[in-house]
């Protein structure tokens, strides 16, 4: 045989070879879709802004007595702009009280007009010169606070300031020797605008303050904007050009996976288009318990760091054991409660400070449609309401009410914001709606 024929044979099948595995790799689709297109360098921002510490800790409800009479102010945005105004006065010769037995009834004894602002969950005491304008204070405070007095004293026309806690007996004092703000907190106890509260005593001995009369609150239809999720794996991955995709979205909902090897980012559908994500970084060693202040302060510079606060959120509650924060949306100043996961919540878990555990919705709230009055019964009728079921549901578990929205969707990529009472059943907050539907014997989760 010819050596010429030979040669031309072997570089024949060689070509041949060649054009195979060419076409191979022009064809071949990988399980995993690679994430390394150069738009996701640098990318470690979303569509946020960044708070401050006393932003993401405002108060739930501020409350007026005077003596048996209890009442609020009529708009939510006037008793948040009280509270910027209390912030700013001075408070003077602060200094922790020891152990009270009877906490709750020294504090009503001691003068019969006062202000008491509520927060929604216990605040390191070590905040207090943060939140407020503290003079000549260098005291180290490792308790907690979730009410705040402000009490007129009438003999020496001062105000007593008092931080106390639910969960132990030790108070912080001070004073505002300021006529000005003695004046106002006697104009606000005593103004006519007034929404008069009834006071009721829950099982576990906390007092609630309950509106007396209905009242017109606003519902709103909401557009969202979808947060695009290439910033958060580049935050959240070491090496985004190893992150792997699995899983598809259509326009009946999905779930798509990101994943290193290691860590791992979950994507569900909630709405039509809109979604939460949940990272996990499965840290295999054993954590160290962060401080309740500690918690608060990683977790805000952590958020702060890419940008978060896509919406109005604030503190919600804290799980010290597990080193886990959870912030809440709201909108209009009122909380945004839900069913659909993580719609409205932000949850972090930290371990020996690395990020441990982030849900989060992935969609941000654009602007809202014309809004419409709705008008929602008094509190008292909710609180006689469940009283009157005893025989379906226990008062025991029943810890707070509070006005908030519900949040539900017409699958058009429209957010329902519903007024709606809201209770807090053994730990979590159900709609009044939900209660009914107890009452009226239909099977709810």
């Amino acid at each position: 045989m010819n050596i010429e024929y030979i040669k031309s044979g072997i570089l024949t099948i060689l070509v041949g070879m060649s054009l195979l595995l060419t076409l191979a790799l022009w064809t071949y689709q990988p399980a995993h879709e690679s994430l390394n297109d150069t738009n996701y360098i640098d990318e470690t921002v979303i569509d946020g802004e960044e708070k401050t510490l006393t932003s993401l800790l405002q108060p739930s409800e501020i409350i007026a007595h005077d003596g048996n009479s209890h009442s609020s102010l009529d708009d939510r945005e006037d008793e948040l702009r009280l509270f910027e105004e209390i912030r700013t006065w001075q408070v003077t010769q602060t200094n922790p009280e020891p152990q009270v037995r009877n906490r709750q009834l020294a504090i009503e004894n001691s003068y019969t007009e006062n202000i008491e602002i509520r927060f929604p969950l216990e605040v390191p005491e070590s905040f207090i010169t943060q939140m407020f304008s503290l003079v000549d204070t260098d005291s180290t405070w490792d308790q907690t606070f979730n009410r705040m007095f402000l009490f007129l004293s009438q003999s020496e026309q001062t105000v007593i300031v008092k931080f106390v806690s639910d969960e132990h007996g030790e108070q912080i004092t001070g004073q505002i020797e300021s006529r000005s703000a003695f004046d106002r907190i006697d104009e606000v106890i005593n103004q006519n605008s007034n929404i008069p509260l009834s006071q009721v005593t829950l099982e576990n001995g906390k007092k609630l303050y309950l509106t007396t009369e209905e009242k017109n609150v606003d519902s709103y239809l909401l557009l969202t904007r979808e947060i695009d999720i290439d910033p958060m794996i580049n935050l959240l991955f070491s090496n985004p050009d190893l992150v792997s995709r699995q899983g598809t979205i259509n326009r009946d909902g999905g779930t798509v996976y990101y994943n290193d090897g290691t860590r791992r980012i979950e994507t569900t559908t909630v709405f039509r288009d809109d979604r939460v994500m949940e990272y996990v970084n499965p840290l295999s060693s054993q954590s160290n318990t962060l401080s309740r202040s500690e918690l608060i302060r990683q977790s805000l510079q952590n958020t702060n760091d890419y940008k978060g606060w896509t919406d109005d959120y604030q503190v919600d509650e804290i799980t010290e054991s597990m080193n886990r924060i959870r912030y809440r949306m709201y909108y209009n100043e009122l909380p945004v409660f839900e069913t659909q996961g993580n719609a409205t919540m932000i949850e972090e878990e930290w371990e020996n400070n690395e990020l441990h555990i982030l849900k989060r919705p992935l969609f941000k709230t654009e602007r809202q449609i014309e809004p419409s009055s709705v008008t929602v019964e008094p509190a008292e009728e909710v609180y006689e309401f469940l009283r009157q079921i005893e025989d379906k549901i226990s008062m025991g578990p029943v810890q707070n009410i509070r006005l908030g929205y519900q949040l539900n969707t017409n699958n058009e990529n429209v957010l329902e914001l519903e007024p709606e009472w809201h209770i807090n059943y053994n730990g979590r907050w159900r709609p009044f709606s939900f209660f009914e539907e107890i009452y009226s014997g239909r099977e709810v989760e």
